[in-house]
C-alpha cells in the first residue's frame, strides 16, 4: 500500500492530473524540472515549434554561409595584398601596409614565409609587415635597411618612426664600423640623420658624411640630398670646401646639388652658388633648385639687371663680370629668357657681355634658345650678340637643315642691316656654317652705292667692307 503522501487527496486531484496529461500540460502532482515543463511545451505546441526550429535553422545556416563567404573573401583580399606588398612600387608600400593590417590573423603565416624569400625587397617589405603586426622583432629591420636604395629608406624610416629608439644605436654602430662597405655606411647615416639629427656625434662626424655622399656620387641623387636634410648644417661647411676647390671637377659638380638643396632658403647664399658656379652641370645643379623657389627666382632676375660699378681693378672686373654673366645663364636655364637677354646688350660694362656671350656655349645652352630669339629680336647689340654666340657652339650641336633655314635671316643682316657689327657677325657666322656660297652674288647690288640713312656701313667699287663713323 503506497504511503499516504504519494495518494491523491481526492477524485478531483487525480481528474485534474488526467485532464493536465491529456492536454500536454505539465501535471500539478509532480515536481516538474524545466526539461520536463520544456518537453511538454514542445508537445503541446508542435506546429510553432517545428516553424520556430526551421527558422532558426534557415538563420543558422545563412549564418555560416556568410561566414565562410567573408573569410573566403578577406582571404582572397588578403592573398591579392601579399601579392601587391611583394611587387608594388615603394610608394605604395605604407597604404598596402595599412591595409594588411585588420587581415593580419590571415597573413601571418604567409608573411613569414615572404620573410625568408631570397629577393631582399620582398623580405624586407614582409618583415616590415610582420613589425607593424607585432610578430618579429626591430632588428629584423637592419639587414634591409642597410641595403635599400634611397627611395625605399626613406618610405621604411617613416613606417618605422615608433621604432627609432631601437634602431638609432644600432645605426650610430654601424655607421661607425670600418669593416662595413661604404654605401652601408651611408645607408647607417641616413639613418641616424633621419632619427637623431640632434645627436652631438655629428659635430665630429659630418665631415666624414659628407665625404662620403661626395665620392659616391650620392650628393648628386636628391632623394639622399633629402634623407640628409635634418643634418644639413653638418655638413655644409664640408660640401662648400668641395665646390670651392678648382683643382676637382666631378665632385664640385656633385656638391652643387647637395648645397643649392640646403641653402635654397637663403637668397644670398643661392646667388653666391651661381656667381661661382663653373660648367653645365653645376649651373643645371643650382638651377633644378631655383625653379622651385620663386622668392630666389625674382632676386636673381633683379640682381641681374642691376648696372655692374666699374672697378679699376681690371682681373676684379673681370671676375665681377664672370659673376654676372652666370646670373644670365641661369636665368636662361629658368625659362626667364626675357630678363637675360638685356646682357647681351652694349653698355658701360662691355666685360659683363663678353662674358655672357662666350659662357652660353660652355654652359651648354641650348642654342635653339639664341636662334628663336634671333628671329624677332630688333636691338642691333643683341642681335650681332647673339650672332657671335652661335659661333661658339659646337657645328654638330646645331643641325645642317636648321642651318640652312637660318640662310634667308643671315643673308637679309648680311645685305640689309643697319649696323656694321650685325652685318659682319652675320658674314662670319655663314662662312663658319657653311652657307656662304653666294656673298659674292649679294654683294654686287651694293658694290659702290654710298651708305643708306642710317647704315654705318658700305662697300666699295672693289668690294672693301668699310665702316662709316655717324
Amino acid at each position: 500500500e503506497k504511503p499516504r503522501k504519494r495518494r491523491y487527496d481526492s477524485a478531483g486531484a487525480f481528474a485534474i492530473d488526467i485532464d493536465c496529461y491529456l492536454d500536454d500540460r505539465p501535471l500539478p502532482s509532480r515536481r516538474g524540472t524545466l526539461a520536463y515543463r520544456l518537453r511538454k511545451y514542445v508537445r503541446r505546441n508542435r506546429l510553432m515549434v517545428s516553424a520556430v526550429g526551421c527558422v532558426a535553422l534557415v538563420i543558422l545556416t545563412a549564418a555560416l554561409i556568410g561566414y565562410y563567404l567573408n573569410r573566403q573573401n578577406a582571404q582572397q583580399q588578403a592573398d591579392a595584398l601579399l601579392d601587391t606588398l611583394s611587387n608594388s612600387r615603394v610608394e605604395r608600400l605604407p597604404s598596402v601596409l595599412a591595409d594588411l593590417h585588420p587581415l593580419r590573423h590571415l597573413t601571418r603565416e604567409r608573411l613569414e614565409e615572404l620573410g625568408q624569400d631570397p629577393k631582399i625587397e620582398t623580405r624586407a617589405r614582409a618583415q616590415l609587415a610582420l613589425i607593424q603586426q607585432g610578430a618579429a622583432p626591430v632588428s629584423t629591420a637592419e639587414e634591409f635597411l642597410l641595403k635599400a636604395q634611397p627611395d625605399e629608406l626613406s618610405i621604411y624610416l617613416a613606417l618605422l618612426e615608433d621604432h627609432k629608439a631601437a634602431l638609432s644605436p644600432t645605426a650610430w654602430t654601424a655607421m661607425e664600423d670600418e669593416e662595413l662597405d661604404p654605401q652601408q655606411r651611408l645607408n647607417a647615416s641616413a639613418i641616424c640623420a633621419t632619427f637623431s639629427p640632434d645627436d652631438p656625434r655629428w659635430g665630429g662626424l659630418g665631415e666624414k658624411v659628407a665625404g662620403w655622399m661626395v665620392s659616391s656620387g650620392s650628393v648628386a641623387d636628391s632623394r639622399w640630398v633629402s634623407l640628409f636634410k635634418p643634418v644639413a648644417v653638418s655638413l655644409v661647411a664640408t660640401l662648400r670646401r668641395i665646390y670651392q676647390d678648382e683643382n676637382v671637377s666631378n665632385p664640385r659638380a656633385t656638391a652643387a646639388a647637395a648645397l643649392a638643396a640646403y641653402l635654397q632658403n637663403d637668397r644670398g647664399e643661392m646667388l653666391g652658388l651661381l656667381e661661382t658656379a663653373r660648367g653645365p652641370l653645376q649651373l643645371a645643379a643650382i638651377t633644378r633648385v631655383l625653379a622651385r623657389n620663386p622668392d630666389t627666382r625674382e632676386l636673381l632676375a633683379e640682381e641681374a639687371q642691376r648696372p655692374l660699378p666699374l672697378l679699376a681693378d681690371e682681373e676684379a672686373q673681370r671676375a665681377a663680370a664672370q659673376k654676372r654673366a652666370r646670373l644670365g645663364l641661369a636665368l636662361l636655364e629658368l625659362g626667364q629668357a626675357d630678363q637675360a637677354w638685356p646682357l647681351f646688350q652694349h653698355s658701360p660694362d662691355p666685360e659683363t657681355r663678353t662674358q655672357f656671350i662666350h659662357g652660353l656655349a660652355d654652359y651648354a645652352i641650348n642654342p635653339e634658345l639664341l636662334i628663336s630669339q634671333l628671329e624677332q629680336e630688333t636691338d642691333p647689340g643683341i642681335i650681332s650678340a647673339i650672332l657671335i654666340s652661335l659661333d661658339e657652339f659646337d657645328i654638330a650641336s646645331i643641325p645642317q637643315p636648321r642651318r640652312e633655314a637660318m640662310r634667308q635671316t643671315l643673308e637679309n643682316y648680311y645685305t640689309s642691316a643697319a649696323d656694321a657689327g650685325v652685318r659682319s657677325s652675320a658674314e662670319w657666322l655663314m662662312r663658319r656654317w657653311g652657307i656662304a656660297d653666294n656673298l659674292a652674288q649679294l654683294d654686287q647690288p651694293l658694290l659702290g652705292k654710298a651708305p643708306e640713312a642710317g647704315r654705318n656701313w658700305y662697300l666699295t667699287k672693289g668690294g672693301d667692307f668699310t665702316m662709316v663713323l655717324l
